[in-house]
């Protein structure tokens, strides 16, 4: 299916949210009340944006039991994100391109970030009306990588994800990220360093 490019409108205000605080928390859970746990713990940090990916079975009893800005991870499917915003999603977030669910999206007026890698997946992504390219993962590349591709793509909005620790996060934002999405980082930084929490509870302020 081929895109057809759309103008891309004012910038969503969620994005201001990201840019000032730097970090998106991805909560990857088993259960409801893990997954609140860890919601509860990321905005004691001062860290508003929490993206519930849907992963596990209670993921949108979750969302329903949280105040926003919320939004669901882990999008593959046109139903999927149906689903979400209809549980009330203020952004979507997937591992991949597709433009049916990027349009899909855009016209909820939900912020939408589109998982891609390589220059023609971010192409397609940004012209399909995507908000933010999803670098993912971003480990293998690495913020060299996001750097080259700064260079070919200076009007895209990039969020990596995947792999990115709390010791890579600064090296992402001086490449030119908006933000990066922590996921299993941040679980286990929470669960087991005290130290690398207090770490990272300072690098999201």
């Amino acid at each position: 299916m081929t895109a057809i490019p759309l103008e891309h409108p004012a910038k969503h205000p969620l994005l201001a949210t990201w840019r000032r605080e730097k970090v998106i928390a991805v909560i990857r859970a088993t259960t409801a009340s893990e997954a609140l746990a860890q919601v509860a713990q990321v905005r004691a940090l001062g860290i508003s944006c929490v993206e519930i990916t849907l992963t596990f079975a209670d993921a949108f009893a979750v969302i329903e039991q949280i105040s926003p800005p919320f939004g669901c991870g882990t999008v593959l499917s046109v139903a999927q994100a149906q689903a979400a915003l209809h549980h009330g999603a203020q952004f979507l977030v997937s591992p991949l391109t597709n433009p049916d669910l990027i349009r899909l999206g855009k016209q909820a007026g939900a912020l939408v970030v589109s998982g891609a890698w390589t220059a023609t997946e971010i192409n397609l992504a940004h012209h399909s009306g995507a908000d933010v390219i999803k670098l993912f993962p971003a480990n293998v590349g690495g913020a060299a990588y996001l750097r080259n591709l700064r260079q070919i793509f200076p009007e895209v909005t990039f969020l990596p994800c995947g792999g990115v620790t709390v010791d890579t996060v600064e090296d992402f934002l001086g490449a030119g990220a908006l933000a990066v999405g922590l996921g299993r980082e941040l679980g286990r930084v929470t669960a087991q360093q005290a130290d690398q929490w207090r770490r990272f509870s300072s690098l999201a302020r």
